[in-house]
């Protein structure tokens, strides 16, 4: 416990008492001068309610120490705060008694610096333990008053957060469940939007399937009438070059025949002799028969040459 440059700790110490050694509770009141922030010098008040001690750390004390410990006074009196103000776990405080019925405080300071133990001893005179401990009440008192007036505060603090986490969890659960409700009415609107869109893909999937069928069934229409259009033209053409061949084979009949003709003519140049002489005297008639062919083989005389009309030759 504090109250400006004054502190209260409860110390359990180890008292030596003899040859023997038993746990002692102690009440040392601290005032530090001129502040407890930075302190120069300080005193002790130390009961343990039914007898008290005394000591007085003055300016020259603390330069003292800090000159056997080669240490900053600032540095020896933080150490000596830190250990009297509040009872450090694990540090062992020794309450012995000295030869001339006076009692001394020691305990060991470490020092982090050079890993030692450094030994501080307060030496304590006897007190009135009446002003002592009356002086250790009042001030325990107050402070007790003040702790709690400060818990009483703390408490009005603590209540009137409760109430404002209250209203805040309900604007929080109110938050919540038209987060929950908006969610669940726009899971519903795209559900719809989504099943439209779905029934609409399969309509256009089924319109898509319906054309193919459409189109590959005219396809197959079409080749199919190419493929009767064209057998037909094949069958036309196999009519119409049948009288064409018969024409052209009759044709080269009769051109083998003039050609036969004309080569007896050539071989029997004199059997053609009377017959350009009648031809010169008397030209044939072409309505009578001619028997030039007869004239050629046989005795009878040569009358013509018999004429053939030439049927055309058509050109492929």
């Amino acid at each position: 416990m504090e109250e400006g440059n004054k502190t209260c700790a409860r110390l359990e110490v180890h008292e030596g008492l003899h040859d023997s050694t038993v746990k002692k509770t102690l009440f040392v009141k601290s005032t530090w001068e001129p502040t407890k922030a930075f302190p120069t010098s300080f005193s002790l008040a130390v009961t343990d309610g039914c007898q008290a001690w005394t000591f007085e750390g003055s300016e020259s004390y603390v330069k003292e120490r800090a000159d056997v410990w080669d240490k900053e006074v600032s540095w020896v009196t933080e150490k000596l705060k830190f250990y009297l103000t509040m009872g450090q776990p694990g540090v062992a405080y020794h309450f012995t008694k000295t030869r001339d019925d006076h009692r001394k405080l020691s305990f060991e300071i470490q020092d982090k610096d050079t890993n030692l133990s450094l030994r501080a001893n307060l030496q304590m005179v006897n007190a009135l333990s009446e002003t002592v401990i009356c002086d250790l009440l009042g001030f325990l008192l107050q402070g007790n008053e003040k702790l709690s007036l400060e818990y009483r505060r703390k408490c009005r603090d603590l209540d009137g957060l409760k109430e404002s986490n209250k209203a805040y969890m309900e604007t929080s659960e109110q938050c919540r469940n038209e987060e929950i409700q908006y969610k669940k009415r726009s899971l519903e609107k795209f559900v719809g939007i989504l099943n439209s869109k779905k029934s609409k893909c399969r309509e256009l999937r089924d319109e898509n399937a319906r054309l193919k069928e459409l189109l590959r069934a005219k396809e197959n229409v079409e080749k199919d009438d190419s493929t009767s259009s064209s057998s037909d033209d094949d069958d036309d053409e196999d009519i119409d070059d049948q009288p064409l061949e018969k024409e052209m084979e009759r044709g080269e009949g009769s051109r083998r025949s003039l050609v036969s003709e004309d080569a007896a003519i050539n071989e029997d140049p004199a059997a053609t002799k009377p017959l350009v002489a009648q031809l010169e005297i008397e030209p044939p008639k072409e309505d009578l028969p001619s028997n030039a062919p007869a004239a050629l083989t046989a005795d009878a005389p040569y009358t013509g040459i018999q004429r053939k009309r030439r049927r055309p030759v058509l050109q492929l």
